[in-house]
């Protein structure tokens, strides 16, 4: 099978599974209406695979919506920190600015002393991390449960051949990181189609 003929492939699941804020108890409008409340800033938490970034791609065209300017900082093992480039461009960051920044448990303490000065000037200052940090208000926290998987089995290849104990127990094995079992899924797939 062609890597992108696999109803499991990244590009695929990217447009296919938007955030659902029902997997939090709650609702776009009520989301968007507390986080303005916040003045746009707030940490979402969650263990890996739960949503957090899926979460940041969904609020991010409805933060433009309401006037901001959003910069993504996606920090990981391989870039570890901001280049000097997005640390040279929060000089000249507006009130009309909101600086996300997906996996912010790896800044060092450095960084947060640096952006601890910017932030204030922002319009939104968002995060995502594994872990509470201090320096900033939990917004909202993500976790994942069979139910999630499920629904998204459902919408990414609705004839799949798997009954809701062979999920519950994908769920379980893969430590609720969705990532990691809609990876599984597509290797699964892949096998199949080679026989």
């Amino acid at each position: 099978m062609i890597a992108r003929h696999n109803p499991y492939s990244q590009d695929r699941i990217a447009r296919a599974l938007p955030f659902d804020p029902t997997w939090c108890g709650t609702d776009w409008d009520r989301l968007l209406a507390d986080l303005a409340a916040r003045h746009y800033r707030g940490q979402i938490v969650g263990p890996h695979g739960s949503g957090k970034t899926t979460l940041i791609e969904s609020l991010v065209p409805r933060l433009t919506a309401a006037g901001l300017t959003c910069h993504r900082w996606l920090i990981t093992d391989e870039h570890p920190g901001p280049t000097p480039d997005r640390w040279a461009a929060l000089d000249h960051i507006a009130a009309s600015d909101c600086l996300i920044i997906d996996g912010a448990e790896r800044l060092t303490w450095l960084a947060w002393r640096r952006l601890r000065r910017a932030v204030p000037r922002l319009g939104g200052f968002i995060v995502t991390t594994h872990r509470p940090l201090r320096h900033l208000p939990r917004w909202i926290d993500t976790r994942s449960h069979p139910g999630m998987l499920a629904a998204f089995l459902d919408r990414l290849d609705p004839g799949h051949p798997l009954t809701a104990a062979d999920i519950a127990r994908l769920h379980q094995d893969c430590r609720g990181n969705l990532r990691e079992a809609l990876w599984q899924c597509y290797d699964r797939t892949a096998h199949r189609s080679e026989r």
